[in-house]
């Protein structure tokens, strides 16, 4: 925005009288949280395939090898991917072990959508005079060494306290 164009937005106030103006930095803080969070993904193609098998009742990793085509240690990798997401499970019904849906795996197979727990850092932004956090999209922050460099005025938080985490 430029001088002109700040002048004629804040000068038609009723009551007031724009004398002057600066540009200034409000004190925000940067807090990284770690998060774990819930993604959902699209089944690889292997996967899909593996549980409609197994829907059909082709139970071991071997008859899964033949009827589709692949070598066993494709399968055996895909069986183990989706055993750890607990989509499939293990059972051994009259002394044969044979591979299962779970009812997360039939979910699973409904939506061809894998939801797997992914960790993440979100950066959060505070705003030290609201004691709250805020979005600052469109800003870049700067760090309090900068503000000279820019020749901006830091507007100063009351009480001077960073924020803190509970515990």
């Amino acid at each position: 925005m430029t001088t002109e164009e700040i002048i004629k937005r804040y000068q038609q106030r009723s009551g007031y009288r724009l004398a002057d103006y600066a540009e200034v930095a409000l004190p925000i803080y940067s807090i990284n949280v770690q998060a774990l969070t819930m993604a959902h993904r699209r089944l690889p193609p292997i996967e899909e395939f593996v549980l409609r098998c197994l829907s059909m009742n082709i139970c071991s990793a071997a008859e899964l090898s033949h009827f589709l085509g692949l070598e066993e240690q494709v399968i055996k990798s895909a069986l183990a991917g989706l055993a750890q997401t607990d989509s499939i499970a293990l059972t051994a019904p009259r002394g044969k072990q044979t591979w299962t849906l779970t009812s997360k795996g039939k979910a699973t197979l409904e939506t061809a959508e894998m939801v797997v727990p992914e960790e993440r850092t979100i950066p959060i932004h505070f705003d030290a005079l609201t004691r709250k956090p805020t979005l600052y999209r469109f800003q870049r922050p700067l760090k309090h060494r900068e503000l000279e460099d820019e020749g901006l005025i830091e507007i100063e938080q009351i009480p001077p306290q960073r924020p803190q985490l509970l515990t």
